[in-house]
């Protein structure tokens, strides 16, 4: 069966939501600088945000751990997000800070700014 084709409104805000996300300027910015309404664009990318169904499954990856004593470079924690960024911490650094950084990761997926 075929899908039902996108209205043109569904086509505009999506457009309109993927620029925001390649600014760098907050909700109230972009609308005001775009003449538009700040409801309107929550309830648009509400209505447009992929349904949990839809959304991809977090998935287990390997991890294997490898003896101090074995390892001659310097220790480090590399964190690979599924949009493809490659983080890399020296692995002195705390689970405070570690979660401070994934907690901004997930804010600014979320469109909100740290």
């Amino acid at each position: 069966m075929e899908q039902p084709r996108r209205s043109a409104r569904a086509e505009f805000w999506q457009q309109i939501l993927e620029e925001h996300s390649e600014s760098d300027l907050s909700v109230h910015a972009f609308c005001s600088q775009k003449s538009l309404s700040v409801q309107s664009f929550y309830q648009w990318k509400r209505r447009l945000r992929p349904r949990v169904a839809d959304a991809p499954s977090p998935t287990l990856v390997p991890v294997r751990i490898i003896s101090a004593e074995s390892q001659a470079l310097p220790q480090s924690i590399q964190l690979m997000t599924p949009s493809g960024f490659t983080l890399r911490f020296d692995a002195s650094i705390s689970a405070q800070q570690l979660a401070h950084v994934l907690e901004a990761i997930e804010s600014t997926k979320r469109g909100e700014r740290c």
